[in-house]
């Protein structure tokens, strides 16, 4: 934040001035821009994807029918798709007659549903992930690979010595006093 003073007759005035607020300004003319530039555009729905028909394949596939300008697989925080896409056309006319072509279409055992939505029912922010996945260097799925790799080498580390023994100790302990619970209930365990 930066202050700017004011000198009144007898005291000192201060003003704060937040770059929060000239920031907003700025992301609000990109959102604005970008919504002027979503109007142009056709954007299609997909439900029902089958597995293994991501970003890829569904660009490759949906070029048949004119240019894709942009791709998004919503995924889950484990990297794996949730089941629906949305596939943005250079021409909203063409978006109309692939959503029309493509719904109820049998691919892979799954029946397809594809659904066109309007200009004025686009969200503005819709491709954003799609294009910050773009600029990332590792895949969702490769991070969670990557954490889940880390998280199974920490478990089958080896223990030094010392905490070796404490666990055991303690694994003893609460065996023991689960057996002694056991006995109480007049349960012969060993």
């Amino acid at each position: 934040m930066k202050t700017t003073a004011e000198k009144g007759s007898s005291s000192l005035v201060l003003k704060k001035r937040s770059k929060s607020s000239v920031n907003s300004n700025n992301r609000k003319k990109k959102i604005k821009r970008r919504v002027k530039s979503v109007e142009s555009k056709g954007v299609v729905y997909l439900s029902h994807i089958p597995h293994g028909f991501y970003d890829d394949q569904i660009k490759g596939y949906f070029a048949q029918f004119g240019k894709v300008t942009n791709v998004s697989v919503p995924r889950s925080k484990t990297g794996r798709a949730r089941g629906f896409a949305f596939v943005e056309f250079q021409h909203p006319e063409v978006a109309e007659i692939a959503a029309e072509t493509m719904n109820n279409y049998l691919m892979f055992k799954r029946l397809i549903k594809a659904k066109y939505i309007p200009p004025n029912e686009q969200k503005p922010r819709l491709f954003i992930a799609a294009d910050e996945s773009k600029k990332s260097h590792t895949t969702i799925p490769e991070k969670a690979a990557k954490s889940m790799k880390q998280n199974q080498l920490m478990k089958n580390r080896q223990l030094k010595k010392d905490k070796e023994v404490k666990v055991m100790n303690k694994l003893l302990k609460k065996q023991e006093e689960m057996s002694k619970n056991l006995e109480k209930l007049g349960v012969d365990y060993k």
